[in-house]
Formats: structure tokens, sequence, C-alpha cells
């Protein structure tokens, strides 16, 4: 198991959430990459800028 994957579970066994947040506007590399570390597609933001993550997180 990669090192990312075993942090997101460990964090949904803390009972937290994870989610991916990604500056670029690919939506579909955003989603493969959560797949591949266990953040589910609804905690996935794509094309956000910088100064717009935090804003996106607490939305969740």
């Amino acid at each position: 198991m990669n090192p990312a994957r075993k942090t997101v579970e460990r964090l949904y066994v803390e009972a937290k959430t994870a989610m991916l947040v990604a500056s670029d506007g690919r939506l579909v590399g955003a989603l493969a990459v959560a797949e591949r570390v266990g953040v589910p597609a609804e905690n996935v933001r794509a094309n956000v800028l910088p100064d717009e993550k935090a804003h996106a997180i607490e939305s969740i």
C-alpha cells in the first residue's frame, strides 16, 4: 500500500475527512490521484486558485 493511501485511511479511522484540492484545471487527473490514495470523488476539487483553497476545504 502506498504511504499516501495509508495516511488517508488513518484519517478516516480517526473520523477525519480527506480532501484533494488541485490548482490545475484537470478534474480527471485529480480524480485519478484521489482514487489511488483513497479520497472520495465528492471530496475532490480542481481548478482552485491557491488563495481559494481554504474556502474549498471549508465547503465540505
